[in-house]
């Protein structure tokens, strides 16, 4: 961790086919508390080719996290940390973590991680009846919290509120201003996390985030695309007081990156295969969209077929990303390969151009079959227009999927089994 930052003085149609799919009603959230940690994700290997650098085995690091719950916490009431990604969903994805009490308001946890990772993580608590998420003192949800893995390292969190208490103590603000290090131009869009708070930068590259409870908190400036490095640095916010935050990202070279995959034999030809993904470029929107779900299914990048059920797709993505990923003929969640433990992929991209082979083993859960949803369209749809489906499983409506165009007016889907 870099130097504090620290206060200053207070400143100022598609066509949309809607398919209500009770046959899923068993699907449900997840529920805390769950396993004692989260399963590693699985690492990608790159193949040994004239063309390929050979990845080597990525050294993990351990991290502390430290939290500090508000005065007003309930005794007695255990506290979790809850690793979290965007590509299969927030509230679906949760691997949790019980947390140590070290007093009647701060708790502790280390959590190994792979070097080059960005973790996406937020806080719980388990009531009787169900966990209550951390909020930020304006109310809202967290969606999470960032933390870059750059080595063996410690960060120390404070919660504003939970969902089933109320902020009322003091507070303070972080302003700043994103800048390209090379050419000191202003970076727009990048993320920026501090304190459970997220923002988008401005055109010229400013940020202004307040409510933040005092204390040092992570601030971690992101960039969607993963086109800068991850900016990292503590940032200690004052009662009724702004902290001037000014930080310069370095820009990240691209590197050809070969996706070669094999794929069971029970793909059906005429679906597109997709690579989905936390990256902007991978689908990722960044956004609570419907049902939970942030990644959409006609943004990820379809792979090119090719005999024998194999599959390839090269892209040039910005060294050092991490990149979380999975294989799927719909989205992040529907149709999406079964990784044990319902992990993602992950590839910490190297410094020169690469092969990643893969296998995916099972397009469904438990091995059963699937269901073809083979859809008649008027005559007179447009022959130009794209057909989706939309599945609620008795907890939210979900994005809509794209349907595959079998002859004209003629339109298929094949769901397999994801419970």
């Amino acid at each position: 961790m870099k130097s504090i930052l620290k206060p200053t003085q207070k400143s100022a149609r598609w066509w949309t086919l809607a398919l209500i799919a009770a046959l899923l009603a068993s699907c449900a959230l997840p529920q805390f508390p769950a396993k004692p940690g989260p399963t590693p994700t699985q690492m990608e290997q790159s193949s040994e080719t004239p063309q390929a650098t050979q990845a080597a085995a990525i050294p993990y690091a351990e991290v502390t996290f430290r939290v500090e719950t508000p005065p007003n916490t309930p005794p007695n009431q255990p506290v979790f940390i809850n690793i979290v990604e965007e590509v299969s969903g927030l509230a679906l994805s949760a691997q949790a973590t019980p947390m140590e009490e070290e007093d009647a308001t701060h708790y502790v946890a280390s959590l190994a991680f792979p070097l080059g990772s960005v973790v996406k993580y937020r806080y719980t608590r388990q009531t009787p009846e169900a966990p209550m998420e951390e909020h930020t003192s304006d109310g809202r949800q967290v969606r999470y919290r960032l933390y870059y893995v750059s080595a063996p390292g410690s960060v120390n969190d404070v919660v504003s509120r939970w969902t089933d208490t109320t902020f009322d103590g003091p507070s303070g603000r972080i302003m700043g201003k994103a800048l390209n290090a090379r050419t000191q131009e202003p970076i727009p869009n990048l993320l920026v996390a501090v304190g459970g708070a997220q923002a988008l930068t401005a055109a010229d590259g400013t940020f202004f985030i307040e409510g933040l409870p005092p204390g040092t908190h992570n601030l971690v400036g992101y960039a969607l695309d993963g086109t800068y490095r991850t900016f990292q640095q503590g940032a200690l916010v004052a009662a009724d007081s702004g902290t001037l935050a000014e930080f310069s990202l370095i820009p990240a070279p691209l590197v050809q990156v070969t996706f070669e995959l094999k794929a069971p034999e029970n793909t059906t030809p005429a679906v597109p295969l997709r690579l989905a993904g936390n990256l902007f470029q991978l689908g990722n929107t960044f956004a609570d969209l419907s049902g939970g779900f942030s990644v959409l299914a006609n943004r990820a990048p379809v792979m090119t077929p090719l005999p024998d059920f194999r599959y390839t797709l090269s892209l040039a993505l910005p060294a050092g990303a991490d990149i979380r990923y999975l294989y799927t003929m719909g989205d992040g969640f529907w149709n999406a390969e079964k990784l044990p433990g319902n992990t993602l992929r992950q590839l910490i991209v190297p410094d020169q151009a690469t092969v990643i082979q893969g296998t995916v083993q099972s397009w469904s859960a438990g091995g059963a079959g699937s269901i073809a949803f083979d859809v008649n369209v008027p005559p007179g749809t447009p022959p130009n227009d794209q057909i989706y489906i939309q599945f609620n499983p008795l907890f939210g409506l979900k994005e809509p999927l794209p349907l595959s165009k079998l002859i004209e007016n003629r339109w298929l889907y094949e769901l397999n089994n994801q419970l």
